[in-house]
């Protein structure tokens, strides 16, 4: 194993032949290097998971509109209602609990499969491009932006927002 010093002198030179920016600059080519810092299209962490619903509760949370002609310190009042379906679930992955941003017409015993995003989003690129995501574990409880329920093993009714 080399000592510190040598590894000093060993970078130097490659540094000074110009090899050192060579091996940088294919490293940052590579698609792992791309997969592992920028993170992966949206295609790539988008699962779906067939569940069970236990439970199915609907609750509503208000919406604010916030206006800049209102004085400061004084409270806006709420401009609307948001619905957000909160599922009871039973599968093989470990997820309890499945929230969508809207209300459903879904009831216990219901089989329904979930599409959710499995990652993180990336904070870049920073530009213009479509969002990127770091592949995650999952979590007790997942956000899904598609239900699709199901009966007999096929899609009788389908519930999809714009994924995030």
């Amino acid at each position: 194993m080399e000592n510190q010093e040598d590894a000093s002198k060993r970078i130097a030179e490659l540094v000074k032949s110009g090899e050192f920016t060579q091996q940088v600059q294919a490293m940052q080519k590579s698609a792992d290097f791309k997969r592992r810092m920028l993170g992966v299209p949206i295609e790539e962490v988008i699962v779906s998971l067939d569940c069970i619903v236990n439970e199915v509760k609907i609750e509503t949370k208000p919406t604010y509109h916030f206006d800049m002609h209102t004085p400061i310190g004084v409270p806006n009042p709420p401009s609307g209602v948001m619905y957000v379906a909160e599922l009871s679930v039973k599968n093989d992955q470990g997820i309890r609990t499945i929230t969508y941003p809207a209300s459903v017409f879904i009831q216990g015993g219901d089989s329904i499969r979930a599409y959710v995003i499995k990652g993180k989003r990336s904070n870049y690129p920073e530009d213009d491009s479509p969002p990127r995501y770091h592949p995650r574990e999952f979590q007790e409880n997942e956000e899904a932006f598609k239900l699709e329920k199901l009966v007999d093993g096929k899609v009788v009714l389908t519930y999809e927002m714009r994924p995030q």
